[in-house]
């Protein structure tokens, strides 16, 4: 009787759920459905640590027939006319393949047909024929995906990634060897998944990072915009909302990113200017009178006669109308740039970044040199303009593009360099008043119940910043220390 299954038959394996053997026949069509499976149970093909190519390969295959049974309930040209209606044309690629995605998952989740009824309906109402076992338990989550915002605390190599859903503040387990790869601790992504009985899945038409920059006004965005939506429909819940809306939230993060950007650079002389003279007296005199001034530095160039145009010398008045930030406090700092000469046959070439300075090298040409130079032209460039235009031009390339660049720093010295770099920082900022920590500094916040929380959200700030360095740079920064010193170590 201990070998045997309720069923009569001959029991091979034991059932830690129902705590006695069971045949292979009834572990496989009662489990997730009638048998809930423990997480680590190794006949269960949904035990994280069994996750696969295999698992993989079925979950495509699933989603697969899926669209064919869609076509075949909304009918060919019935799919086909929906599809038109809200993807459009393959004239904008990248965002045709978005919008054809998501437009599978509305399909999926609660599209309906001409009789009100969604895909589900009509899949519960057949009992998911078609589907056997396993195959039917991924093909039920993926008609209950939803969407959410996460915030991503942990994350391996083997694809496994712990995060909470921001507003409703639930964790999840993912399992995403793709997704694991392209984010940082700490980031918040906005997603589309379904849940499997033992970890969640992303959908392929998701996963985008919310920059930092517009994260909290993005927030607020998508909990405001939902609960005007529920005004109109009060069972809306916030997941259905977020995928139903999904791309256009993105389009409207993408708005806010952009405007915060324009906005930033409308605040900047970003204007790059050329000027061109011709020599009215032998180049030698020009060189000569370049070099008894304090203003110009010799450079040594491949090509050409450059001299770098600093602000000393007589162009330190240019400091009276500068921010003050950029300003050099004694005479021993290191001056500030201004512009750059290029001698190049029997002309003077004036290149500065910004109309400011410009305007100022240009009445100190005419002062220096009066008439020993005549102007010829002028080019002006708004960088920002060019930036929104996603254009490129500089009025620099002609003259500067044959410079030899700059030797590249080896690998090993830039990893010390930082390190250290971020070393001393660091050893600064546990000492410094921080605005986040109502301008206490690090180490009296973390003696403060009442700044744990702040000072816990700005750490996870510093860790996403300097995980997302390594990334781009090769290096191991680590700030453990910093952690440990704060009394977060373990707790983050």
């Amino acid at each position: 009787m201990k070998n045997k299954c309720s069923c009569g038959k001959k029991a091979n394996r034991y059932c830690p759920t129902l705590k006695s053997p069971i045949c292979s026949l009834c572990c496989g069509t009662k489990r997730h459905e009638i048998i809930k499976c423990p997480d680590d149970c190794s006949y269960n093909p949904l035990n994280p640590d069994l996750y696969s190519s295999h698992y993989i390969a079925l979950e495509s295959k699933v989603q697969d027939r899926l669209i064919k049974m869609l076509k075949e309930w909304l009918t060919p040209s019935g799919f086909e006319k929906k599809k038109n209606r809200f993807v459009g044309s393959l004239q904008d690629e990248d965002g045709y393949y978005r919008r054809a995605e998501h437009f599978i998952f509305r399909l999926l989740t609660f599209e309906k047909d001409d009789k009100g009824r969604t895909f589900k309906d009509y899949l519960e109402a057949s009992g998911y024929k078609g589907f056997s076992g396993l195959e039917r338990i991924i093909a039920k989550s993926f008609v209950n995906s939803t969407g959410g915002i996460f915030e991503f605390s942990k994350l391996s190599e083997n694809g496994k990634m712990i995060a909470e859903e921001v507003f409703l503040e639930e964790k999840f387990l993912f399992i995403d060897k793709s997704v694991a790869k392209t984010i940082n601790r700490y980031d918040k992504v906005m997603l589309i998944y379904f849940e499997l009985p033992t970890y969640a899945r992303i959908t392929g038409v998701s996963g985008v990072v919310i920059p930092p920059s517009v994260e909290k006004k993005f927030l607020s965005h998508v909990f405001m915009s939902y609960e005007e939506a529920v005004e109109k429909d009060l069972g809306l819940i916030l997941g259905r909302y977020i995928l139903e809306n999904y791309l256009e939230l993105e389009c409207k993060m993408y708005d806010m990113i952009e405007d915060l950007q324009d906005r930033a650079l409308s605040k900047l002389d970003f204007k790059e200017c050329k000027a061109e003279f011709k020599l009215a007296v032998p180049r030698e005199e020009i060189i000569a009178i370049l070099d008894k001034k304090e203003d110009f530095i010799f450079e040594e160039t491949e090509r050409d006669i450059h001299y770098v145009w600093v602000r000393q010398g007589e162009s330190r008045k240019y400091e009276d109308t500068h921010p003050t930030f950029f300003k050099s406090d004694t005479q021993d700092d290191a001056p500030g740039l201004l512009g750059r000469i290029i001698l190049q046959d029997n002309r003077l070439i004036l290149i500065n970044f910004g109309k400011a300075q410009y305007n100022f090298c240009r009445k100190m040409l005419n002062r220096y040199f009066g008439n020993n130079i005549e102007f010829l032209e002028e080019i002006i460039v708004d960088q920002n303009k060019m930036l929104r235009d996603r254009e490129r031009f500089s009025v620099t390339n002609e003259y500067l593009s044959s410079q030899k660049k700059a030797e590249e720093i080896p690998q090993e010295i830039k990893i010390q360099i930082l390190d250290k770099f971020y070393r001393q920082n660091y050893e600064k900022f546990l000492n410094e008043p921080v605005p986040a920590l109502s301008y206490k500094t690090p180490l009296l916040a973390a003696k403060d119940k009442r700044m744990k929380l702040a000072l816990i959200e700005l750490m996870k700030g510093h860790l996403n910043h300097i995980e997302k360095l390594n990334k781009k740079e090769g290096t191991n920064i680590q700030i453990d220390w910093v952690l440990d010193r704060l009394g977060l170590k373990g707790k983050i």
